[in-house]
């Protein structure tokens, strides 16, 4: 009967004995299967499908780029004169602004807005600041669009405005320029002599030879600082075409 145990007590022990070591055994193959997931090189971790990189995408907000400025010469309505071709109508105190996108008019009347294109309108007047714009319909052979009166004289200088956009020119690797896109103004300078009209380069090569032939002019350019595209020189040289009656158009 003794024996009977003792065997039964010994089968016990090594039965546990065997329990343990499959466990450990076990638990050893776990480790070296997580061990062995991740396959490294210097730069690379196979898992993740891709090299290492200081700079991670995945805090990055994607970012809505938006369009600053606006299409308008002034967003504000102003009250204004129009004067329109049809009937020679005069339209007064009525607000208005002007869309150079489209070379529109917007005219807002008891909280409605209307449209007029520029083709319809002969000028348009704005008392508070004294201020003349005229149209394509005004001056022969010109785009499209608005022109504001800078000298009304024999010699007329205007100035036309428009708008173009100006791309985002935004690096993300460097993180440098503008996100956005702009809207920006430009201005193109014309002389007029109420039959004839001119575009004015902006380039002072260029608008030395277009004047090249005009002795009067080309002599004033090369006694003065003069830059094209500065409103207040180009004003100055027209008032001295004026004030000398120099024929300027007349050859062109």
């Amino acid at each position: 009967m003794n024996k009977i145990n003792q065997l039964n007590f010994t089968l016990n022990r090594i039965q546990k004995c065997l329990f343990l070591i499959i466990i450990i055994y076990s638990f050893t193959l776990n480790i070296n299967a997580q061990t062995n997931i991740v396959n490294s090189t210097n730069n690379t971790f196979a898992p993740f499908g891709g090299k290492i990189e200081t700079f991670s995408k995945i805090n990055e907000v994607l970012y809505n780029k938006k369009i600053i400025g606006s299409f308008y010469l002034d967003t504000i309505w102003h009250a204004s004169n129009l004067y329109l071709i049809k009937d020679s109508i005069i339209i007064k105190n009525i607000k208005t602004r002007l869309d150079l996108r489209n070379n529109t008019v917007e005219i807002l009347h008891n909280n409605i807005v209307k449209i007029l294109h520029s083709n319809e309108i002969r000028s348009i007047f704005y008392p508070n600041t004294n201020s003349i714009y005229l149209t394509e319909s005004s001056l022969k052979g010109c785009p499209s669009g608005f022109y504001k009166i800078l000298i009304n004289n024999n010699t007329a200088l205007l100035c036309k405005y428009d708008s173009k956009l100006k791309r985002s020119n935004y690096n993300p690797t460097l993180d440098t320029g503008n996100r956005d896109d702009h809207l920006i103004k430009t201005k193109t300078y014309y002389i007029s002599n109420g039959i004839k009209s001119i575009v004015l380069e902006n380039l002072k090569s260029k608008f030395k030879k277009r004047f090249k032939e005009n002795n009067d002019v080309r002599a004033y350019l090369e006694n003065n600082k003069f830059n094209p595209r500065n409103e207040n020189d180009l004003i100055l040289l027209v008032n001295y075409i004026n004030d000398n009656n120099i024929p300027l158009l007349n050859s062109y």
